[in-house]
């Protein structure tokens, strides 16, 4: 769910008449994702009822994880948040509907947002891309016929800006396998993670797996140059003692409010 808060009356009373959970007290929060799950159902029973189910697609994926902080949006036991581009802001559901998806179905492949486009491109039957799309058509896992898929292609994650989150700095990532390589442009370092054995990030390998850091830090580096993605550089006129003013005001909570 995403700002503005706001959820239909009904829903809110409902959330509003249960007990106060141990773990998930927010009313508003409950209800926009009740009402969520009960509109993408109607939107598929609309789809049936027309009949075109056998040709069609429903893709349903975050934009980023939750804000990583208490109360009931901890991304626990990941790290970060929305914004950030620990495991906590960047991993995020995937859910796809239609021909030669089995029910039910799970994949634990990781996939990146940039796979959507050659994924759709092929379900709609185009047979040709433009050279140097980024991403790889995910249709093999979807239909689970990938025998062979490349478990180790690096995923990248780039966000050269600061912003309003948890901890919005500019950062890139990198993902290979089980490893996963964090740069933080602002203290100038590079971090190493094995997300098998640590989920949550709390353990930096970069001294201790030097030439794993250098891989992924390459590997990074030429991806970054080869889509001339913007690097962030020292503001020559900042000041620390000058304010920092948002752009845009905060969103306001409707039709409920949070239990805390």
């Amino acid at each position: 769910v995403h700002e503005p808060l706001e959820a239909d009356p009904e829903s809110v009373a409902m959330f509003s008449s249960l007990p106060v959970g141990e773990r998930h007290r927010d009313v508003l929060k409950a209800a926009m994702i009740y009402d969520l799950d009960r509109s993408i159902g109607l939107l598929w029973e609309k789809i049936r009822r027309l009949g075109i189910e056998e040709n069609t697609y429903l893709i349903v994926m975050s934009d980023n994880g939750g804000f990583g902080r208490p109360p009931g949006v901890s991304c626990y036991p990941l790290a970060g948040g929305k914004g950030s581009l620990y495991e906590g802001g960047i991993r995020v559901p995937l859910v796809v509907v239609g021909p030669g998806v089995k029910a039910g179905s799970v994949c634990r492949e990781p996939v990146v947002g940039y796979d959507l486009f050659p994924t759709i491109a092929e379900l709609a039957g185009v047979k040709r891309l433009p050279e140097k799309v980024d991403g790889v058509s995910i249709v093999p896992l979807l239909r689970g016929e990938a025998k062979s898929w490349d478990c180790d292609r690096p995923l990248v994650f780039h966000y050269p800006h600061y912003g309003r989150g948890v901890r919005q700095t500019p950062c890139s990532a990198i993902r290979v396998g089980d490893y996963k390589l964090l740069r933080d442009y602002e203290t100038g370092t590079d971090r190493l993670f094995c997300l098998k054995d640590d989920i949550g990030e709390t353990r930096d390998l970069s001294t201790a797996m030097p030439a794993k850091a250098a891989e992924l830090a390459r590997l990074l580096d030429r991806y970054l140059t080869s889509v001339d993605a913007g690097i962030p550089s020292p503001n020559p006129d900042y000041r620390e003692s000058s304010p920092a003013e948002p752009t845009r005001p905060r969103s306001r909570r409707r039709a409920g409010t949070s239990r805390s």
